[in-house]
């Protein structure tokens, strides 16, 4: 699979809970999650840079218009100045399903595991587990160490 076809597949997976939204940043982690877990196995796979808020590819913004243009997902704010949400479209669901059903590399079942994690904890979980597992991804953060290290999240890792 190249690389839309994991991000397609991601926004695909069921999350945590049903009233879940995807937005860029949420997207953006877990896909980082999935490669820093994975990247002996992914051959197409996003670069990420430390960025404002941790980890970021910017390739993933240009896949997710891709993706919109082929028709394959859609988006939607949900307030006029708030952020963007990505949805599959009935289309992206049956190319999603043929995706999984060629998953020779058995990534899928992991993928879902890291869906299911990333969308249980919030925004700041997110990133104090970042800074924990990978902290050279969190250093151009906005977001200050100090923020992170006076609160207790707990996350276990």
């Amino acid at each position: 699979m190249n690389r839309k076809d994991w991000l397609l597949l991601y926004l695909s997976l069921p999350s945590a809970n049903s009233y879940f939204h995807e937005d860029v940043i949420r997207i953006q982690y877990s896909l980082f999650f999935f490669y820093m877990e994975n990247k002996e196995r992914l051959k197409d796979f996003y670069s990420f840079i430390s960025y404002l808020y941790g980890p970021s590819s910017l390739d993933i913004l240009e896949d997710l218009q891709e993706l919109q243009k082929r028709g394959l997902i859609d988006y939607r704010k949900i307030k006029f100045d708030g952020p963007i949400y990505y949805t599959v479209t009935f289309e992206g669901r049956i190319k999603a399903k043929k995706l999984i059903n060629q998953d020779a590399s058995n990534l899928v079942s992991g993928f879902q595991i890291i869906k299911q994690r990333i969308t249980e904890l919030s925004y700041l979980q997110l990133l104090k587990l970042i800074e924990i597992q990978y902290p050279e991804y969190t250093g151009n953060s906005i977001i200050k160490r100090g923020v992170l290290d006076d609160i207790n999240f707990g996350i276990s890792v």
